[in-house]
């Protein structure tokens, strides 16, 4: 998932519980900050996290997450952001080793780009 599908990028599939750094997070209000490479047309962003009880010892999937994003910010029709672009969330309670997926879908092309965060909760 994280290579999206890309056979030069199958690295960034490889899988396990110890593979990845896991940033420290707590659930409840976190902000998330895009770095904007290239200015798009924005129409939204959406956040997901894997189910409590995922296995990080299989390659991610869509059925790793959770079905409905758990924050989604929609961004005025023809907005443009600008460098860096943040939204407030509030992550639900999980424990241990999870992953975030966040979803940036333009609106002038059916266009998004992805990110996937490696979290760690209670540590």
């Amino acid at each position: 998932m994280a290579s999206a599908g890309n056979p030069l990028f199958s690295q960034l599939g490889a899988q396990s519980a110890n593979r990845w750094y896991k940033s420290p997070m707590m659930p409840g209000y976190n902000t998330f900050t895009w770095t904007l490479k290239v200015p798009y047309n924005t129409y939204s962003w959406q956040f997901f996290i894997t189910k409590q009880n995922w296995n990080p010892n299989t390659p991610l999937t869509r059925a790793s997450f959770e079905p409905e994003p758990f924050c989604v910010n929609y961004v005025p029709v023809d907005s443009t952001p600008l460098e860096n672009m943040s939204t407030d969330c509030v992550v639900p309670p999980r424990t241990g080793y999870q992953v975030i997926l966040g979803v940036w879908t333009v609106s002038d092309k059916a266009d998004a780009f992805y990110q996937v965060l490696d979290v760690n909760f209670g540590a």
